[in-house]
């Protein structure tokens, strides 16, 4: 089961866009030492500007999703809409913030992973959403 996931964060990580990869690669000396919980990857970055969390969204074929809803925690001011390039940006989280984060587009099964805010930098996010098998209206 870990080398499942261990390939499973590999691949999503492959298919960040080259920016997200290289500012996580900064995140620590020996490259961006990601964490996965399930359908979200993590990682902490010090060049990531402080209270920012930033980070990309794709399906289980890794193209990128656009219109996916990312909440940090149930402060609605702490939410963003991912892009067409699947790409999100959420500011002003407060350091040392314990909550769960929700992913969710209709048609594609709700991801949802509790982490903590790094108390000094951002936070990176590589999420994978699943189809919902046959949902109408997909």
């Amino acid at each position: 089961m870990h080398l499942i996931r261990h390939l499973v964060v590999s691949l999503l990580w492959l298919a960040a866009p080259p920016a997200l990869r290289s500012v996580a690669a900064q995140a620590s000396p020996h490259g961006p030492a990601p964490h996965s919980t399930g359908p979200i990857t993590f990682a902490t970055s010090s060049t990531t500007p402080a209270g920012s969390f930033v980070g990309f969204v794709t399906d289980d074929q890794r193209h990128a999703l656009a219109g996916v809803l990312v909440q940090f925690g149930k402060d609605p001011k702490l939410s963003a809409v991912a892009d067409e390039g699947g790409q999100f940006e959420v500011h002003n989280i407060p350091a040392g913030l314990a909550a769960a984060v929700v992913v969710s587009l209709k048609g594609y099964r709700t991801a949802e992973s509790a982490t903590t805010f790094p108390e000094k930098g951002g936070l990176l996010a590589l999420i994978r959403l699943e189809r919902v098998p046959n949902h109408e209206g997909s």
